[in-house]
């Protein structure tokens, strides 16, 4: 297997853990080489089969490691077999699934682009609830104290925005999803960001069909202000 494929390397920069210079290599390497894609889609397929446990992930390349030295006969461990097993155990599951799990360069990029820079909250986001503390939470990025401020049984748009957008920031994504698709967001003059943060809670939460077929659906309006970060997100078919 060319040594271009490390599959420990690739699995870090997925996580963040590498230096820029190494994200920029990968990334690249990502962006031109389908093994390299495979891989890393595969890599996230195992994570999310073991539900990140590295245990049962090493566990699983280990037997294959063994089942192949029995077809071919080697004794004792190579390091060698064992580093390309790795490699090869990310791709067999991604053919045993069926499909290659959907995955572009800028996917991670793009999305972590979007939580590390909130939305932004002006006055007139505020509407009628200037007494509402959540909102000044909020601009400070005090997310967990603004969701309480914000409560469950606010019915205001602007509320329940800023309320989905926090729970977004808080981690607390199957919430945000849920109130980023409440049907009066839908309706009112936060309906493109609504959609699109959504998507991204879509994403985070690893509901990864939906959040497909949502941001297609944000790609195909041309004049959605998330359009083209959507079609960035998605790849090129």
């Amino acid at each position: 297997m060319n040594s271009k494929y490390d599959y420990d390397i690739i699995r870090d920069y997925l996580h963040g853990l590498v230096d820029q210079e190494t994200a920029r290599r990968i990334r690249d390497l990502i962006r031109e080489d389908e093994v390299a894609r495979n891989i890393a889609a595969g890599i996230l397929q195992l994570e999310h089969e073991f539900n990140g446990r590295e245990e049962e992930i090493e566990s699983y390349i280990e037997g294959l490691r063994l089942k192949q030295l029995t077809l071919i006969n080697v004794q004792g461990r190579s390091r060698h077999i064992r580093a390309w097993m790795k490699i090869a155990a990310t791709i067999l599951i991604i053919a045993v699934a069926g499909s290659v799990v959907w995955l572009t360069i800028g996917k991670s990029d793009l999305v972590e682009d979007e939580l590390r820079n909130p939305y932004p909250l002006t006055v007139a986001d505020r509407g009628n609830n200037e007494v509402n503390k959540g909102f000044e939470f909020y601009q400070k990025g005090e997310y967990r104290k603004a969701i309480a401020s914000f409560g469950q049984e606010a019915d205001d748009v602007s509320t329940i925005f800023y309320n989905g957008l926090s729970n977004l920031y808080a981690g607390e994504y199957e919430k945000a999803v849920a109130l980023l698709g409440t049907l009066s967001l839908k309706e009112s003059r936060y309906k493109e960001q609504a959609e699109w943060y959504r998507a991204i809670g879509l994403l985070k939460a690893g509901r990864e069909e939906e959040a497909k077929a949502s941001l297609e659906k944000i790609r195909d309006q041309s004049q959605h202000y998330k359009s083209t970060a959507a079609e960035k997100i998605l790849g090129s078919p």
